[in-house]
């Protein structure tokens, strides 16, 4: 173009004005992307890094590979065209006019770390042409991982014992991967990795099963719940484990808080495409043993029948989750007494019942203890002073003699003389003419009789271990009778009383509850010696007695308690029989002769000091709680009995319960066995054994035992025998078993 300028002074130039006008061309630049597993990839190869230039571009070929060459669809004649699905190396891919496109991966979680590349080609609107690569990066799949390690603690059994259910869970942690987690399920491997045979045991044995979801694993014994294991998804990537016991499980291992392995069990994550982590679990519970508690030592029990603790409560006394399976009661060794236990019920309903008896013929019950499965326990004392005896005859020896010394077979009493020695014969001995009834030289005739155990042949010393200590002996005399002294000696400890005695023709003479002369205590002995005062006396036999449970006895039991699985505890508590809460007892020195009629439940009750009555026993009550106890075998022999100074001090009593027979049957009338009526300021009373009083004159026929209670009126002041009968049961002056 021509071009002048003119300015105002009308100067003027001149030139010319070239305009070149440039097509410019549009500019592709390669591209990239990358894409997962799961989720497609899509972009803009045009408008994300391309140039179009001033006339637009457009997509118009797109191949496979790195061509570095234009492609356009309209005059390429390649099968490829824009809009069409381009299968690639490693997936496929749509790309669109207007550059936007979409890639699908095809390869598998194990084909990543490589590249699909494509070139495309761009055109603007004058038919300039450019080319690019779209490469897409094939990544490797990262799956879920999980935090190590993870622990879900031991379900202790002992919860149980609060409402039937223990638990403990655990948060699993995992970690998402190239895609999210999408559900967690336990392993169907369970089966391979729990435990289900716990103790060896068939009927035992836990069976598991596996809900559909895979959120809840049980465990069944015998068809019943025992274990539960669930999962709960907390969001995120983080699972909670439980386990729920519901009932204790058999264990095989026995003596502690034992652990109960229950193996092993796997938690799955899976994320979006299919990869899986695995978490794993060691299950187990503790098998809890049970507790003991304190049984503490009760307080002490009265020497008296039916004295008891009452029922005491060891509130530790705790079977634990498995229950009890045994409660086992044990008493310390005592001479002369068998145990026998006896259990009923099971599991809470326990009770255990120890039951002391006397070894003598027929045994006698002694002591009752108790203890049930909720730890409450208790003591009863049946018969205080309960004895054993053993009778040892004096007439089975050589005949002949006197000699310095006779001893029974095997040693078990040795008798000694005076004079000549003794003089045995098979009805019994004495000092040189068989018979205690003389003097010898001037000097009373005496017998004296040493016990051991174990017996030793041969004149011998008394030792610590062959020194048969006893509590009373009964001579057995068949003649007149008379009167003795009787030195009664512990050779062992130096203790010794001496007194005098008369007994009557045929009785026995019977030595028990004696004291010191010095301490005046009472003491066991092993040394009598019986020297002639008057009359004529002739042993026969000897039976020694030992009280099962002397004075301030103690005895100590044993609990134990052992649970299903076997598991152990024990404890032992004391039971002390206190002689001052309830036992009859003496201050004054003990006379010499019958000691009761039959087995006396308390202190010794003795004959009177003193010439003897040889148609009537007479009895002394002491200044302390007597009992004057009577049965039919003493009844034939002394069936006439006078008591001095009944109810004079303390609280004396008659115990018929071993003379009535039958008193303890429903509708059983106490009159037909009691007729109690005054004599003056004496109450006699009558007895019939079987109960067959009528009331009138020919009852007298039917009497076994009178007793005649000396200054005391039991029978002014009622109206009839009944109302008698009862006063005397309401003032604890009579005992029968009513």
């Amino acid at each position: 173009f021509a071009v002048s300028v003119v300015d105002p002074q009308g100067d003027s130039d001149s030139d010319t004005l070239s305009v070149q006008i440039v097509d410019d061309v549009p500019t592709a630049n390669d591209d990239t992307n990358s894409v997962n597993l799961v989720t497609p990839v899509s972009g803009n190869v045009v408008t994300e890094n391309d140039v179009p230039g001033a006339d637009g571009v457009s997509v118009v070929g797109v191949v496979t590979g790195d061509t570095n060459a234009n492609y356009d669809d309209a005059t390429s004649g390649l099968p490829v065209t824009v809009g069409a699905v381009i299968v690639g190396a490693y997936g496929t891919l749509s790309i669109a006019a207007d550059g936007s496109y979409s890639y699908n991966r095809t390869a598998g979680p194990d084909e990543g770390g490589v590249q699909d590349v494509f070139t495309y080609t761009i055109r603007d609107g004058d038919g300039d042409l450019s080319n690019a690569t779209l490469t897409i990066d094939v990544i490797d799949n990262e799956g879920p991982t999980v935090e190590e390690p993870a622990e879900l603690a031991d379900v202790p059994e002992f919860e149980l014992r609060d409402d039937g259910m223990a638990s403990r869970s655990e948060t699993l942690q995992f970690t998402a991967g190239s895609t999210d987690i999408v559900s967690f399920a336990f392993s169907d491997n369970f089966v391979a990795t729990l435990n289900g045979d716990t103790n060896g045991a068939a009927p035992d044995e836990i069976v598991w099963t596996k809900s559909p979801d895979g959120q809840t694993i049980t465990g069944t014994i015998n068809g019943e719940d025992a274990v539960v294991l669930t999962l709960t998804d907390l969001g995120g990537d983080q699972v909670e484990v439980e386990m729920t016991l519901l009932s204790p499980l058999a264990n095989v291992l026995a003596g502690g808080n034992n652990i109960l392995n229950l193996g092993t069990i796997e938690v799955i994550a899976t994320d979006e495409a299919g990869l899986t982590a695995t978490g794993v679990f060691d299950i187990g519970s503790i098998d809890d043993v049970p507790e003991v508690g304190d049984f503490l030592d009760p307080a002490p029990v009265a020497n008296t029948a039916g004295a008891t603790t009452g029922v005491l409560l060891n509130a530790g006394f705790l079977s634990g989750a498995d229950g009890w399976s045994s409660i086992g009661l044990a008493g310390e060794p005592l001479e002369g007494v068998t145990y026998i236990s006896e259990t009923t019920g099971s599991g809470d309903t326990l009770v255990t019942t120890l039951t002391a008896v006397s070894s003598s013929d027929p045994s006698v019950e002694i002591f009752e203890v108790m203890v049930d499965a909720s730890g409450q326990y208790s003591f009863t004392l049946i018969t205080p002073e309960a004895s054993t005896q053993q009778t040892i005859s004096l007439t089975g020896l050589t005949p002949g003699g006197p000699i310095p010394f006779v001893e029974t077979p095997g040693g078990l009493i040795e008798v000694n003389a005076n004079g000549s020695g003794v003089n045995s014969s098979t009805p019994g001995s004495g000092v040189e003419n068989n018979i205690l009834d003389g003097t010898v030289d001037g000097v009373p005739e005496f017998l004296t009789f040493q016990f051991f155990d174990p017996g030793t042949v041969g004149d011998d010393t008394p030792t610590p271990a062959n020194a048969n200590l006893v509590d009373s002996v009964s001579f057995s005399n068949n003649h007149n009778g008379g009167t003795y002294q009787a030195t009664v000696t512990n050779t062992l400890t130096g203790e010794t009383s001496t007194f005098n005695g008369t007994v009557g023709k045929n009785a026995p003479i019977v030595i028990s509850g004696v004291t010191d002369d010095v301490t005046n205590e009472s003491f066991q002995f092993n040394e009598v010696t019986l020297t002639w005062v008057s009359g004529q006396m002739r042993i026969t036999a000897a039976t020694l007695s030992k009280i099962i449970l002397p004075e301030g006895e103690d005895i100590t039991f044993t609990v134990t308690g052992e649970d299903a699985d076997g598991d152990v505890v024990m404890d032992d508590f004391t039971v002390v029989i206190d002689p001052a809460l309830g036992s009859a007892s003496s201050s004054a020195p003990a006379s010499f002769g019958r000691l009761g009629f039959g087995t006396t439940e308390q202190s010794p009750v003795v004959e009177e000091s003193g010439s003897q009555d040889e148609e009537t026993d007479r009895l002394l009550a002491t200044d302390g709680d007597d009992v004057f106890a009577f049965d039919l075998v003493d009844a034939q022999s002394d069936p006439d009995v006078t008591i001095s100074g009944f109810g004079d001090s303390g609280s004396d009593r008659l115990d018929l319960r071993d003379l009535l027979q039958g008193e303890e049957l429903e509708g059983a009338d106490l009159t037909t066995y009691l007729n109690v009526t005054s004599d003056g300021v004496d109450t006699v009373i009558q007895v019939s054994s079987s109960g067959e009083l009528k009331g009138n004159g020919g009852d007298a026929n039917l009497v076994d035992q009178t007793i005649t209670l000396e200054g005391i009126d039991l029978v002014t002041g009622h109206d009839d025998m009944a109302s008698i009968i009862q006063n005397m049961l309401d003032s604890g002056k009579l005992t029968v078993d009513q």
